[in-house]
């Protein structure tokens, strides 16, 4: 566990137990940094000088680690110790700030101390530190460096994924670059001749942290949410990791793999987030609950509305069959007329027609009659009486049927 005195980067050695039963003296390189210690001893000598240690044990002083200066001192503690790096003070962030840029030769040599990091656990820490800086001369080295670390590892060594974390437009999403990622056989990754491959137990610490820095890289290149990352934590980690563990159903079994966590902050993010989520899809619920109850209120309203109008499409129905029975009727009606009209007309014609002809008749009578030697008028003047009286007849008979 990371141990802050001072604002000193001070990391709690894994095997603290065995220093303090009586463990190793400090090695050569401690004590090359006494010097740089003796300020930070020198007040608590004597308070220290009193306290009585019992006759069985003994103890020895850890000695405390240098400060870095330079973004490479960073880097170096970060890979070199074992014990995890916690966040300098802020004099010593200034001084790295302002200090010298890695050269060619020093960010080789990081780079060869980076490769031990095989299962990325120093990387992902170092990340997770980087995040506390601010500034591109310091942070942006840190990641400069982090970036080919990553690439130089044989977890991404897929094209795609090397894509990914140079940023390339033709890179991957972040979910496709965590599903290829998470996806490929960690026990058959391609490791530098020479050099064993992980153990069972080293090969899921590896996809973890594995997982972890491509998430925190793409949160510092690409600014992805929170929320992202931790649906993407969701999917490729903890679900499997829930399906691998179907097993524990018994209380006895839950309850023990609760008591043996070790991380009680996790354990309480994890909480608090899993109860945003919680709250947010009741909110959720609510407010499709609502639109429902609305969409409900507005469907009676439609099928009031459909109702009305279906009674006034029956009246129409109604209304518009009883005219189509009138329009029949009339139509029926003015065909009856037509033929009786015709049938008048015919009438009629025949019988001016069989007037006409009477009339003309007598009057060629009555011509032949006056163009004879001597001319016999009188004939002449009693057909052309009869021929006019037979018109004025037909006249007032043609008046009467108006």
């Amino acid at each position: 566990m990371a141990d802050v005195h001072s604002g000193k980067i001070s990391i709690t050695n894994a095997a603290q137990s065995d220093q303090t039963h009586g463990g190793p003296p400090a090695s050569s390189e401690q004590a090359d940094n006494e010097s740089d210690r003796k300020a930070y001893e020198e007040p608590h000598r004597a308070a220290s000088s009193t306290v009585q240690e019992p006759p069985h044990k003994t103890s020895t002083k850890r000695a405390k680690p240098a400060h870095p200066e330079s973004c490479a001192d960073l880097i170096r503690a970060a890979y070199s110790g074992k014990r995890k790096l916690t966040k300098p003070r802020k004099m010593d962030i200034d001084k790295m700030i302002s200090g010298p840029k890695l050269q060619p030769a020093e960010r080789e040599e990081l780079l060869g101390l980076a490769a031990q990091d095989r299962t990325l656990k120093k990387t992902r820490d170092l990340m997770l530190l980087n995040m506390e800086f601010d500034g591109p001369n310091l942070a942006g080295q840190v990641r400069e460096l982090v970036r080919d670390v990553l690439v130089r590892h044989p977890a991404f060594q897929i094209e795609a994924l090397a894509d990914a974390l140079r940023n390339l437009p033709e890179g991957p999403t972040p979910e496709r670059a965590v599903k290829i990622l998470t996806q490929q056989s960690f026990d058959s990754l391609l490791w530098p001749k020479g050099t064993a491959v992980l153990k069972k137990s080293e090969e899921e610490k590896c996809r973890v942290n594995a997982v972890h820095c491509l998430l925190l890289w793409y949160w510092e290149t690409r600014g992805i949410s929170f929320d992202h990352i931790n649906d993407a934590l969701r999917k490729s980690l903890w679900e499997p990791a829930a399906q691998r563990h179907k097993s524990h159903k018994s209380e006895v079994q839950k309850l023990r793999v609760l008591i043996d966590n070790s991380d009680p902050v996790a354990a309480a993010i994890s909480c608090s987030l899993l109860k945003e989520v919680e709250k947010k899809a009741r909110m959720e619920m609510l407010e499709v609950k609502d639109r429902l109850d609305a969409l409900e209120g507005q469907l009676d309203t439609e099928r009031t509305q459909v109702k009305r109008l279906e009674g006034q499409l029956d009246t129409e129905r109604t209304q518009v069959k009883r005219l189509e029975g009138q329009l029949d009727a009339d139509q029926q009606a003015h065909k009856n007329a037509i033929a009786h009209r015709r049938n008048e007309y015919a009438k009629l014609r025949g019988r001016v027609l069989h007037r006409f002809r009477r009339e003309v008749s007598l009057l060629e009578d009555g011509l032949h009659a006056l163009r004879r030697t001597p001319p016999k008028v009188p004939v002449m003047e009693d057909h052309a009486e009869r021929a006019i009286d037979g018109l004025k007849r037909e006249m007032q008979a043609l008046e009467r049927d108006d």
